[in-house]
């Protein structure tokens, strides 16, 4: 969203499609993004949700080719007809279920780019490294890379997605996420005396690593620590993470799904923990930095790039409970957090401010120049 956002402040006329197998998961979807979706709509930016039916069944590939591929070169004709569009950019963040519609012609009269964006390439994700699934995403990513530009958002996507599809990693253009710096950081005063509070944020299932860090603070309280800990999300795992968290003396809250982690969220904790087995560059790490917490992670996709061990954080190895609670020992104290605080706002604005993650976008990804001078300041519509 914040890359959308970004490019709606330039004029650059992005719309945003949304498909969905079935009418409850897009109901699902809504009921949990509504707000982003509203908060995009008010910037101009059109989106369309629709259901196509089997898009991710066995037969998504007939899916994706006769369901997907018509709406969307529909609405490009549409687009190019309304706004007069002088560059079309066709962007899509599900890259295997891309390359069922490539190549693809959109039958518009200007040129257009197509890419792919990886957003995690990993084993930890899905076993793409053997049998059925390695041959057919291998033959969808050779196909990606064949009749599109495909970006990752980490390098070891870049590394993975080559090392088992047989493509070549020099092709792949690496563009790490970015994110706006808030100006204001809203944190409510707290006694210093007050316990360290952790927090975890995140899709509810195992491999984002939240039973290691239910047991990592267990241990911790059983050693004397006085610490807290704040969970927000919701998924497969949910009531295993209800009863787990029961036994843990009510240190512990559940907040579910939150919608606006920025406001009901963030500000609640001290320290943001990530003991992920697989990820890409997870925008939650971004907007934990950009607010000063810092991160305790794990050495995996891009969180290496944010999580700078012993300077905006600690690192430690997945699945390792004694790492992690030696970790969270090192990071409530405070002078340690203080220091990290510190640094991870200064590195994360150094290295993933929206506006140079959005012009790199514009140049390496969909072929098109910012005007010279360029530093994120709003251009007018004309200029699209």
């Amino acid at each position: 969203m914040e890359l959308v956002l970004w490019q709606a402040e330039r004029g650059l006329e992005p719309r945003v499609a949304l498909f969905f197998g079935r009418a409850s998961e897009r109901a699902a979807w809504l009921e949990e993004n509504e707000s982003g979706l509203r908060e995009i709509e008010r910037a101009g930016v059109g989106c369309s949700l629709d259901v196509v039916a089997g898009l991710f069944s066995a037969a998504k590939g007939l899916s994706v080719r006769f369901g997907v591929a018509p709406r969307v070169r529909e609405a490009a004709r549409r687009l190019v007809d309304e706004r007069r569009t002088q560059h079309l950019a066709i962007h899509c963040h599900t890259p295997f279920l891309f390359g069922y519609m490539l190549p693809f012609d959109a039958g518009v009269p200007c040129p257009t780019t197509m890419v792919t964006a990886l957003h995690g390439v990993d084993t930890a994700f899905a076993r793409y490294d053997r049998g059925m699934r390695n041959r057919l995403y291998g033959v969808l990513a050779r196909r990606c890379m064949r009749h599109s530009t495909v970006v990752s958002v980490d390098e070891p996507g870049a590394a993975n997605c080559a090392r088992y599809f047989g493509v070549d990693a020099s092709r792949i253009v690496v563009i790490h996420n970015g994110i706006s710096i808030p100006v204001e950081i809203p944190r409510p005063a707290r006694d210093v005396a007050a316990p360290v509070r952790f927090g975890f944020i995140g899709q509810l299932i195992r491999r984002k690593g939240w039973q290691v860090l239910c047991d990592a603070f267990e241990r911790g309280l059983r050693d004397g620590s006085s610490w807290e800990l704040v969970v927000a999300g919701n998924g497969p795992d949910e009531r295993s993470v209800r009863e787990r968290i029961a036994s843990l003396e009510g240190r512990v809250r559940l907040l579910g799904h939150v919608a606006r982690p920025a406001e009901s969220f963030y500000p609640e904790i001290d320290v943001l923990v990530l003991p992920s087995e697989g990820e890409g560059l997870p925008m939650v790490a971004l907007e934990a930095g950009a607010r000063s917490i810092p991160i305790i992670g794990t050495p995996v996709g891009g969180l290496p790039r944010v999580v700078l061990d012993g300077l905006t954080g600690r690192l430690v190895a997945p699945r390792d409970v004694a790492q992690l609670v030696a970790a969270m020992r090192d990071v409530a104290e405070p002078r340690v957090r203080d220091e990290m605080s510190s640094a991870i706002r200064a590195h994360v604005e150094a290295h993933f401010s929206i506006d140079a993650c959005g012009a790199r976008w514009l140049r390496a990804a969909y072929g098109v120049e910012p005007p010279p001078g360029d530093r994120g300041e709003p251009r007018s519509p004309a200029w699209r």
